[in-house]
């Protein structure tokens, strides 16, 4: 896909602003998310996140890292711990700390669509390299000393989703990642 091709996927052209067409992207996203519109929105929706993959990649202005809105820096928490299930990352940190780390390592793997800080869920919609656009959804709960963060994914094109292991590691590469810069 052209970035001509997906700027017309978001209804934009070049002479629209980064800001705008995200903000178009976000919209459309969510009008056309599968958990909204039914299984026919799952076309759209990857069309959608494609596109936005393209343009952020590809556009003439700012990079994404600059496009995002600023957002108050998580304290540092403790190194995840090994759990039995390849789902479920355990963390020794307060829910709070891992649920606002989880959601920015989420963002930065994919476009997290929805956050629900009350209930402990977050979704983000990312397309992992060689595999369709899938739905990430994160719950995060209390369990003894340790927060437990199980995930689900979906696929949200024909093609069956990556297995779970491999979208978890990415999330916690990301989660790692965020720890490092804050030292």
């Amino acid at each position: 896909m052209t970035l001509d091709e997906a700027l017309a996927v978001l209804g934009s052209d070049r002479a629209t602003d980064v800001a705008t067409i995200r903000d178009r992207y976000r919209t459309l996203l969510r009008r056309h998310h599968p958990d909204v519109a039914g299984a026919a929105g799952a076309t759209r929706t990857a069309a959608l996140t494609q596109a936005w993959s393209v343009i952020e990649r590809t556009a003439p202005w700012p990079q994404p890292s600059t496009l995002q809105t600023p957002r108050p820096v998580a304290p540092r928490t403790p190194a995840p711990r090994a759990t039995e299930r390849p789902d479920v990352i355990g963390l020794p940190a307060p829910t709070l700390d891992v649920f606002n780390r989880l959601a920015e390592a989420a963002d930065s793997i994919g476009h997290l669509s929805y956050i629900d800080r009350q209930n402990g869920i977050l979704e983000t919609v990312l397309r992992p390299d060689g595999w369709p656009s899938c739905s990430l959804l994160v719950t995060i709960r209390q369990q003894g000393p340790d927060t437990l963060a199980e995930c689900a994914l979906e696929s949200l094109e024909q093609r069956p989703a990556p297995p779970i292991a491999e979208v978890v590691a990415l999330l916690q590469r990301a989660f790692d990642d965020l720890e490092e810069q804050d030292r």
